[in-house]
């Protein structure tokens, strides 16, 4: 047994495979690799309501970290119809008011690697009843069964809080992270930090 497994190993003994067999498993993403598919479609603008069902982290409390449980929040997530230009080779959006986060955003170029792309939009998000903030999100799309199928819409930057994952009409989780590790800040003051999840549903 252990000679047969090193000599095909070793491609000293291969089976026969008849052409057609041979390429059946992997066709699909050969012609994704070789261009012989159709880039994916990005998400046309819509508007999504995402209402986390639990929220769990750590808030600092007498120079510790102490956990706890947050209440539930909703937000609003659209996605916006922002022109596309090309500048430098990058995907970047023109400077209207609405889309001014997009326009100061480190823009993502869109990125190819086989079966998975990710194309980049300017989307707005906010807390249900505020602010909204405008950023660039990245789409991931891979290719199963003939066909792209949207994998997740992921947005946050430097200035976002909180980052959201997101499908428009699925499950989302949500996080506020930093970095702040000093042992004593200023007024015995750190932001939070959280984790959360729940769903979400397009409303249009």
């Amino acid at each position: 047994m252990r000679i047969l497994v090193v000599l095909a190993l070793s491609g000293l003994l291969a089976p026969a495979i008849s052409s057609q067999e041979a390429e059946s498993p992997w066709k699909p993403l050969l012609d994704v690799a070789t261009a012989k598919v159709p880039k994916p479609t990005p998400l046309r603008a819509f508007s999504a309501i995402c209402e986390e069902d639990d929220g769990t982290g750590f808030n600092w409390i007498d120079e510790d970290w102490k956990r706890v449980s947050f209440e539930t929040k909703r937000y609003v997530i659209r996605k916006l119809d922002i022109p596309t230009i090309q500048m430098a080779g990058m995907e970047a959006y023109d400077a209207t008011d609405e889309a001014l986060g997009c326009a100061l955003a480190k823009v993502r170029a869109p990125s190819e690697t086989g079966a998975l792309q990710t194309l980049t939009g300017c989307y707005s998000i906010g807390e249900f009843g505020k602010e909204q903030s405008t950023m660039v999100c990245s789409e991931t799309y891979g290719f199963l069964s003939d066909q792209w199928q949207l994998f997740d819409v992921e947005c946050g930057d430097a200035f976002s809080d909180p980052d959201i994952t997101f499908l428009p009409n699925g499950r989302f989780i949500s996080s506020i992270i930093h970095g702040q590790v000093e042992n004593s800040p200023k007024d015995d003051f750190k932001p939070s930090l959280k984790i959360s999840h729940g769903s979400c549903a397009v409303i249009g």
